[in-house]
């Protein structure tokens, strides 16, 4: 019987991965560098044995050994939207003047192409990593925390949450923006949020801006709640189906401003005038919001303030081993000119 107590941990070689398969350690290197060259059954058998204890290859064994990482990781949906250039870019720099570099990938709002980006970056040797929100299967953050690599959430915050958070509390926010359009004499509410599944901050903003309304006794109905993918074409045929199946509507919430330009400019092409009878409604504030005609009114939030301060939450985390803290980013409500009074 063991009596000295838990061990500490080993790092995985490729000798046990070879052991466990029962290949060589050329054949384990192969399936790494040359898979074609494997019989389908010794790819299986490589890949079990891989899964099971839990290996990944160390690409950069010399950082981790020098205790300080030159590397962090950060794992957006997309690089197309605007909202996470602007912040990752703040990132960069702040990471850069501290000559740490920023490894930037994208996961295509894809839950298993994020936890493979995971495993790639982790293989990297990167020192700590960003993620975008907190909905994802739990064995993407398991895998970091078996790892020890410090880590943080970011343009989420919710309080119920136990990941580090750097984030915005996008339910709250578009509570508020409810509450602003309420006061614009608006009742009747259509939204076009962007797609939910993996994704909390399209959630919150839709529970946000439907509570808000609901807790002022104008709760909106199903079918004028629609999602799209964060494209204009999108938004623009998803105002067309919203206008079909409720032309009534007054004002319309979109989950961000990429989705409220679509939807302006659909407006606009069928003649509809914007605020005089249809008002819209954006959320983020990027830079597109003010060159619309008229300007948008939108949700702003400071983006690269919180690029900076996850960059120094994880900087401090991985340099001087400070655990990493949450922190809520504040909002506010940019009134400009898509959003009108009802008389």
């Amino acid at each position: 019987m063991d009596t000295d107590g838990p061990k500490k941990s080993t790092r995985v070689t490729l000798q046990d991965v070879a052991n466990a398969a029962r290949v060589s350690t050329a054949t384990v290197s192969r399936y790494f560098n040359n898979r074609d060259a494997l019989r389908p059954e010794t790819i299986r058998q490589v890949e079990r044995a891989i899964e099971t204890l839990g290996y990944y290859p160390d690409l950069n064994a010399r950082a981790l050994a020098s205790r300080r990482p030159s590397t962090l990781g950060a794992i957006i949906p997309t690089t197309e939207n605007a909202i996470f250039a602007e912040g990752v870019e703040a990132m960069q720099s702040w990471l850069m003047a501290r000559d740490i570099m920023l490894m930037t990938v994208s996961t295509r709002y894809d839950s298993e192409v994020e936890f493979e980006q995971v495993r790639r970056l982790v293989a990297h040797g990167v020192g700590g990593l960003m993620l975008i929100g907190n909905a994802r299967p739990a064995k993407t953050i398991e895998f970091i925390r078996t790892h020890n690599i410090p880590f943080c959430t970011a343009w989420s915050f919710q309080a119920e949450s136990t990941n580090p958070q750097i984030g915005f509390n996008n339910f709250a926010a578009a509570y508020k923006m409810g509450e602003q359009i309420l006061k614009k004499g608006h009742r009747t509410i259509g939204v076009i949020g962007g797609l939910t599944q993996d994704n909390d901050r399209a959630t919150d903003r839709i529970k946000g801006i439907s509570q808000c309304f609901a807790d002022h006794g104008f709760p909106i109905p199903q079918e004028r709640i629609l999602e799209t993918p964060y494209q204009p074409e999108d938004s623009a045929t998803a105002l067309d189906e919203l206008l079909r199946r409720a032309p009534e509507v007054t004002v319309i919430f979109c989950g961000n401003d990429v989705l409220a330009a679509g939807a302006l400019h659909r407006a606009q092409d069928r003649g509809i005038d914007v605020p005089g009878q249809i008002s819209i409604t954006g959320f983020d504030d990027i830079g597109l919001a003010k060159i619309l005609q008229p300007q948008l009114t939108t949700v702003h939030l400071p983006h690269r303030f919180m690029g900076e301060m996850a960059a120094q939450a994880l900087y401090d985390a991985v340099i001087h081993n400070e655990p990493v803290k949450s922190l809520e980013m504040p909002f506010s409500i940019r009134e400009r000119g898509t959003l009108g009074t009802l008389e």
